[in-house]
């Protein structure tokens, strides 16, 4: 299965600490780490994985420590995979359905992943999540993110 392509669009707001206070707006969620990595272009499905893992580093965070998992799924079998490599609980994984069932507009499917991510954490009552987009060519990104109450 794959997803099909869709029509979206999507703007966030990315502001440090000193601007959110100065201007008076209300954050949502603050970054925890990122991480980008690339893979041989043939091997493209496990670029996620790799990403999370890297993201997990970098954040200092452990996997148990991660309540909601929100990973591209362009296709089936790739996010299978990164959830099998890497030891995601299938409850944390897509709780909402993912790109298959939401869509997967291109350039915007990590906006649509990190907003979904946003809200299934705070309609949970959670607050860690990781956001992954596999890209075309073998690479893939993930954001870790807490959730500002």
């Amino acid at each position: 299965n794959s997803s099909a392509p869709c029509d979206g669009a999507a703007a966030v707001v990315l502001a440090k600490k000193y601007f959110v206070k100065d201007h008076g707006l209300v954050p949502r969620a603050k970054i925890l780490g990122w991480a980008s990595v690339a893979v041989e272009p043939r091997k493209v499905f496990t670029a996620d994985a790799g990403a999370i893992q890297e993201c997990l580093k970098r954040s200092r965070l452990t996997l148990e420590e991660i309540d909601l998992f929100e990973i591209n799924e362009a296709f089936a079998a790739q996010a299978i995979l990164t959830r099998k490599t890497i030891g995601i609980p299938e409850e944390k994984m897509n709780i909402w359905g993912g790109d298959i069932a939401l869509g997967h507009p291109l350039g915007v499917a990590g906006i649509r992943g990190l907003v979904t991510l946003m809200h299934a954490l705070k309609d949970r009552k959670n607050n860690k999540g990781i956001v992954s987009v596999c890209l075309g060519g073998g690479g893939a990104i993930a954001l870790a993110i807490e959730i500002i109450s």
